[in-house]
């Protein structure tokens, strides 16, 4: 027995809606990241003082993501002093990101 799946066409109205949604919850995601983020660095800034150099005293330096499979504690432990020492940078970047509404969610 076979049953028949009738498609539903979406008019240019309704696909735009649904864009125009996806999109903006992209961005209040984003959004509540950037707290969240900002919320954390300043607690922890509070108790003991995380920023010992700034990424801009040194023009060398660059941070740099780490590969999906490396699951080491290690790691972790890298990701974590990358983004205290570079933390404003990536702030930045988080508040670009969330005010951009020229991006489409993919």
């Amino acid at each position: 027995m076979s049953t028949l799946i009738k498609k539903r066409y979406l008019s240019g109205a309704v696909k735009r809606r649904n864009q125009k949604e996806k999109s903006n919850k992209l961005a209040e995601q984003m959004n509540k990241t950037y707290k969240l983020f900002q919320l954390d660095f300043i607690r922890r800034t509070s108790k003991k003082n995380l920023l010992d150099t700034s990424p801009e005293d040194s023009k060398d330096s660059e941070l740099v993501a780490k590969r999906v499979n490396d699951t080491r504690w290690c790691a972790g432990a890298d990701v974590s002093m990358a983004l205290s020492k570079g933390y404003s940078r990536f702030q930045k970047v988080l508040q670009v990101i969330a005010e951009d509404m020229t991006q489409s969610y993919r």
